[in-house]
């Protein structure tokens, strides 16, 4: 495949590549895979420097992602064309060979920052940051950061102590980290996140919103502010527990004080109902020295009557909902038991609450009447009643809808075959949409453009034909994912128009591909293609069990490719597929056809036109006159057949007369012999 600068990815040959040689990103950043940063490394990536051809002064670094890591595309190009916004901006991205992995990588390139982190990444201890310097360097910059972001419906969700470092020497500007080389939350410790997303796996977290960042805002300025990680000995579930039983604020804290002046704010960037969190007018009323007072958060709301489950007792909602979600198959038997819909009828505080549940109750007693055992999906619903802002709880799976797609993308590439089935489950039974559901206040029109995207996944898993099922659900939901086919995963193929020039850079290097029908093929043509492909996909389904009617509906895909987005020429694909369809001939009954077929196989074999290749194979006037000499032979064969029978049937005619005589004369000489000898006798 051709690289960003008009060069061949060299993968296969197992040899290490110079440092000077000329790979080039943009046709002008040279990123020198031998002078690594691990200084400057962050989670699922590996930084190095960078040489501008065009700059030769400029202090660029690169980070390479690993395989499997996608990157956040969409904010790439805000970011980099709003200056004013003090966030480590990319300066340009795109696929490069990696010696190190001996394969290609997604790379993004920045301006290295003259000063460095507040923190060292990963520590958890560190000198705290007097309280004025860090209202005024680093909680004002930083919220309006994250305003301008939120104001142009971006989100960073990477914002921790680590994260935050100062513009350079000279300069009391702060520079908040990159948010791009990673998934949304993924590296971001749980007590930095809300109670909601410190629930869920950091694949699962998505981009959330304004508002979780102003949460870990809060969250980082107590950290630097008391010069620690808060509840870093704890883990996630801890946390979470602590946060629950007394509030993130208090839970934070961990009985320290909180540091003078701060309180306030704090307490409002760390509200737990994002309603009730700060934004930036309320810190700049604060920081100008208004009384703008924060919500105290009280813990989750309480039940009048604990339940106990798996030997613990739960007084929460949103525990409960946490402790069910995490053990699915203990839950179903709990709440189809008789005894839990006593409880909740008795210890729900909330009438409506109460009757929500009675009624999924009910349904799932009816359901479970024809169908016994666990019932995952009646889990999942008392899930999102009792704790509504909470992720989707289903068979274990934990994830917010649109977090799905970095879990699912790795469930896949890892072979979890089971998180794979349960996740696509979780979307054909709709609980994505029950999610988004369950969370409006009302139907209205952001509601339908929420669920839309997940009611075409619906339809695109029932369906398990080719450029439908998992593999178009995968790119559904990672639009940025490169083509994941074993043939061509190594190079990173991303558009469709690089997907023909790198088929044809393997079938040259290896001489061949590992098969022509390929689903993810089909898939990443149907995710990516601009126009409805469904009649394509149909009769490519309609071949179904028929290898070489597959191949061929595969061979015309690639050809509609072909024309749509070049190259020109593809001779070594074309030549390798013509020589893997010459079984195709034998589709002719007409053993001259066939030769004919053959014969055109090769002289289409090195033209590099998959066009041309197809019609040699699939030409209509050849099928024509195959199907009329099949006809015209079926016909001869009939009549010939008829003519047989007739002669055979005759002929046992002749026979039977002929043989009537010799048997009339054989009885005639008999009875006469024995006149003769009653005579002689007598």
């Amino acid at each position: 495949m051709p690289d960003a600068g008009g060069r061949e990815s060299e993968l296969d040959d197992g040899s290490a590549r110079a440092a000077t040689a000329p790979f080039l990103l943009a046709n002008r950043y040279r990123l020198i895979d031998d002078e690594p940063l691990p200084e400057l490394d962050a989670p699922g990536t590996t930084a190095c420097v960078v040489r501008d051809a065009n700059n030769p002064s400029a202090n660029l670094f690169a980070r390479v992602l690993e395989p499997g890591v996608i990157p956040r595309k969409d904010p790439m190009i805000p970011l980099r064309g709003h200056r004013d916004v003090q966030v480590m901006r990319p300066v340009e991205w795109g696929v490069v060979p990696w010696p190190p992995l001996k394969r290609n990588a997604f790379a993004v390139v920045f301006d290295r920052p003259a000063g460095g982190p507040l923190v060292a990444p990963g520590a958890t201890a560190f000198a705290p940051i007097p309280v004025a310097d860090l209202a005024a360097r680093v909680l004002a910059p930083a919220a309006m950061v994250l305003a301008q972001l939120g104001r142009r419906g971006l989100t960073h969700r990477a914002d921790r102590p680590d994260k935050v470092g100062m513009g350079g020497e000279g300069t009391s500007h702060v520079l908040i980290g990159e948010c791009v080389t990673s998934p949304p939350g993924f590296a971001q410790p749980p007590a930095l996140e809300t109670i909601e997303s410190a629930m869920t796996p950091p694949l699962g977290r998505g981009p959330g919103v304004h508002t979780d960042d102003m949460y870990a805002l809060g969250a980082t300025v107590l950290a630097l502010a008391l010069g620690r990680m808060p509840l870093a000995e704890l883990s996630a579930a801890e946390i979470v527990e602590a946060k629950l039983a007394r509030g993130s604020f208090i839970a934070l804290l961990a009985g320290e004080r909180v540091p003078f002046g701060l309180r306030e704010v704090l307490r409002g960037l760390l509200a737990d109902s994002p309603k009730e969190r700060w934004g930036l007018p309320q810190i700049e009323q604060w920081l100008g020295g208004g009384m703008n007072k924060s919500i105290h958060d009280n813990p989750q709301p309480r039940m009048d009557r604990p339940i106990t489950f798996r030997g613990k007792e739960y007084w929460g909602f949103r525990d409960l909902a946490d402790a069910f979600g995490k053990n699915w198959q203990a839950a179903s038997a709990t709440l189809l038991d008789e005894g839990f819909a006593k409880w909740a009828s008795r210890g729900l505080r909330d009438a409506d609450l109460a009757e929500d549940v009675a009624m999924t109750l009910k349904s799932a007693r009816i359901e479970a009447a024809s169908n016994p055992g666990p019932d995952p999906r009646v889990v999942a619903q008392l899930c999102s009643i009792l704790d509504p802002d909470g992720p989707i709880r289903y068979r274990g799976v934990i994830a917010v809808p649109n977090g799905l797609g970095p879990m699912f993308a790795a469930s896949v590439r890892n072979g979890a075959r089971e998180d794979v089935s349960h996740i696509c489950d979780m979307l054909v039974k709709g609980l994505a949409i029950d999610w988004f559901t369950w969370r409006a206040e009302s139907e209205n029109s952001e509601l339908a453009i929420a669920i839309k995207p997940y009611k075409q996944l619906q339809q695109l898993l029932r369906h398990a034909g080719p450029g439908y099922g998992v593999e178009r659900c995968l790119y559904e939901l990672n639009p940025h994912l490169p083509c994941q086919s074993a043939a061509v995963e190594p190079y990173y193929v991303e558009t469709l128009g690089e997907l023909l020039p790198t088929l044809e850079t393997v079938v040259r290097r290896t001489g061949g591909l590992p098969t022509v029908y390929d689903r993810h093929f089909a898939a990443f043509i149907a995710n990516r293609a601009k126009r409805n492909m469904d009649r394509d996909f149909a009769a490519l389904e309609q071949v179904r069990g028929d290898p070489v009617l597959g191949k061929l509906g595969m061979v015309k895909l690639l050809a509609w490719l072909q024309s749509e987005h070049g190259p020109v020429s593809l001779p070594h694909l074309t030549g390798w597929l013509a020589a893997d369809l010459k079984d195709a001939a034998n589709r002719f009954a007409s053993k001259t056809l066939r030769a004919e077929v053959g014969r055109r196989l090769e002289a289409v074999a090195s033209q590099g036109d998959l066009a041309a290749l197809y019609n040699a194979v699939c030409d209509k006037s050849l099928l024509v006159r195959d199907d009329q000499g099949r006809r015209a032979a079926l016909h001869e064969f009939l009549a010939a057949r008829r003519r047989i029978g007739e002669l055979e049937a005759r002929d046992m005619a002749e026979g039977t007369r002929q043989l009537g005589g010799r048997i009339a004369a054989w009885i005639g000489g008999t009875a006469a012999l024995v006149s003769a000898s009653l005579v002689i006798l007598g």
